[in-house]
Order: structure tokens, then C-alpha cells, then sequence
């Protein structure tokens, strides 16, 4: 187990390890106000934020059509920025009684009993900016010569 791993119960996300000891592990839910989730809202394709607010029901924000995201909806995990593998169920959209888009977590937060940690590969470490090209394939044009 090691941090940033995703933890999800049967149902769907619940956060990510944020502190690992010998015989337990800390988890920042969903719904901590330090959480911020990058997610699609299906059906519709919305790019949105899942931003944890200390409350039952995160905040859905960066929402680009509003009128595009409908009570109902699944939110999934979108796989940006590598913490989170693409397409785990976060939970449906919902508008609370601020009027502002939420969500509804698809894991009970308050009856958890076991959860499971989703192991990922990390990602490749980038050094300098040489190492986001890759190796040249023999007999590819690379448009550097002088031809």
C-alpha cells in the first residue's frame, strides 16, 4: 500500500491513501475538503472537478455547459493527472439545496466495514525536458534533417 493509491468500497470511490504506517494506512475521502477529483459526467462528457467540501455531497465544479449535467448522471473518474485510473464510479450528479451542482458519493461513507486499494503503476519520472521525447524510431523522419 502506498500513498495516492485509490481506495473504492463495492459500490465506488471513497478516496485515496494519504499516509501509510506498518499495519494501517490513512484515507482522504471524497468528501474532505483537501480532495479534488478529476471527472466526466456520463452522459453528457462534461470535464468537471469533484471538490470535497467537509459536507455529505461535494461540490461538482468547472462545469463548461450546466445545463448539460442532469440529476441522475454518473460521474466517473476521468484518469487525468495519473492519481486515479479512468472510469470508477464517484457517484451521481445531483443539485443541492445551495442550488450548486453535487454529488452524490456511490460509496455510504458512513457504513464502510472494508474497503479496497486499487494498486496502480507509478507514473515515469520526467527529467528535464529532453525526457518527454522519445527514443527515434529507426527509418521515421524526424523533420530535424536538413533534406
Amino acid at each position: 500500500v502506498e500513498d495516492g493509491f485509490p481506495v473504492v468500497d463495492g459500490l465506488g470511490l471513497v478516496g485515496r491513501i494519504a499516509g501509510t504506517g506498518r499495519r494501517s494506512s490513512r484515507v482522504i475521502f471524497i468528501t474532505d475538503g483537501s480532495s479534488r477529483v478529476p471527472a466526466t459526467v456520463q452522459p453528457s462528457g462534461q470535464r468537471v472537478l469533484v471538490s470535497g467540501d467537509n459536507s455529505n455531497m461535494p461540490v461538482i465544479e468547472f462545469v463548461e455547459r450546466a445545463d448539460a449535467v442532469r440529476p441522475g448522471d454518473r460521474v466517473v473518474t476521468t484518469g487525468d493527472g495519473g492519481l486515479y485510473p479512468s472510469g470508477i464510479l464517484i457517484g451521481r450528479a445531483a443539485i443541492g439545496a445551495d442550488r450548486r451542482h453535487r454529488l452524490l458519493p456511490a460509496a455510504d461513507h458512513r457504513r464502510l466495514e472494508f474497503v479496497r486499494v486499487v494498486r496502480t503503476s507509478p507514473l515515469p519520472l520526467i527529467e528535464g525536458p529532453g525526457a518527454m521525447i522519445g527514443p527515434e524510431v529507426a527509418g521515421v523522419d524526424s523533420g530535424d534533417s536538413p533534406e
